[in-house]
Parts: C-alpha cells; structure tokens; sequence
C-alpha cells in the first residue's frame, strides 16, 4: 500500500477549534461555484453523528476537488489519506480509521486502493464499521461514525464499481477562466 495520512491542517483551509465553531455559510467560501456539492458535504457535516452520507467528487485536475478536500481535512476530526505518491506509508486505510477513528475521512486517488483499502471503504460506507482480524481470534467489528469523502479523476477506475454506489457523486468539471471573473 502506498498511504500518505496527514491529519494537519492545509495552509490553506481554515483552522477550527471545534465542529462547533465551524460557520457553515465560511466552509467551502474558497471553492468556486459548485454550489449544490458545498451545500450537500456541508449538510453531512452538519449533521455529524445524525446522518452519514459519503461523498465522491470526481472528474480532471483543476475542477476544485482538493480545494474541498483540503477545508474537510481541516475540520476537527479530519483525517486525510493519499492512496498513491513517493511519500506514503504502508499503513492503510483500515489502520487509519482503527487508530485515528476520525470523523471525516478525506480520501485523495480513492481508485487507487489496494483491494484492502477498497474492502475497508466498502464496509465503512455500507456497513458502518471496519474490521480488525488478529491471528488466531475471530474477526473484531469496530463501529464508526466517520464521514468519507473522497476524490477520483477517473470514476469509470473504481473498482468495484459498487463502491461508488456508497458515494452520493458530485462531478467536477475542469474549470474555465469565466469562472473566475
């Protein structure tokens, strides 16, 4: 596995003390357009422990993915972990939830998992739990809270495809000058 967690917060998301103060009319304020995705991910957040959507924002570079994902990251409880790149680590996902047992769980490259990072999603967002196997003792269910929200360029390279039926699916598309003006 290559797994890069940070749990840090981006230089450029904002910071927060606690869920409490996070305004959600502030979060998303950096991400250009894509309003009804803003209002969605901030609802799930909103409702934290009431409701658990998981979200997948997808489509080319440059259409404000990371943007979002960095002011998740940023949240009390965010956790962050990139499938893929020269600085990751061995732990996968699965550690990280056991261990870090965040509330939101940002997932850069999602179909860029190992088919046990993809195994642990699939159970998370389906079944609300992830599970711990230590040799010699039955499987351990561990429940969990935690929100996914995860990031692909390519959806048709998520496999299995049902674990993009987990995700409620917000397509990014790569932005235009216009955008900005």
């Amino acid at each position: 596995n290559n797994i890069l967690t940070e749990s840090t917060n981006s230089n450029t998301a904002p910071s927060y003390e606690s869920l409490e103060s996070v305004d959600p009319a502030e979060l998303f304020s950096g991400v250009v357009h894509r309003d009804e995705a803003k209002q969605m991910a901030r609802r799930s957040i909103e409702k934290y422990g009431e409701i658990q959507v998981h979200h997948l924002f997808y489509g080319p570079p440059g259409g404000g993915k990371s943007e979002m994902l960095d002011e998740i990251q940023a949240l009390p409880g965010g956790e962050r972990v990139v499938l893929s790149g020269n600085q990751a680590s061995a732990a996968g996902i699965r550690d990280v939830l056991i261990e870090k047992r965040p509330r939101f769980l940002v997932v850069e490259e999602i179909e860029k998992g190992s088919k046990s990072d993809r195994e642990a999603l699939m159970t998370l967002c389906g079944e609300g739990y992830v599970s711990r196997t230590k040799s010699g003792s039955p499987d351990q269910e561990i429940p969990l809270d935690t929100v996914v929200f995860a990031a692909s360029n390519d959806l048709d390279a998520i496999t299995p495809a049902s674990l993009v039926d987990r995700f409620l699916t917000w397509e990014f598309d790569r932005y235009t000058l216009d955008e900005f003006k």
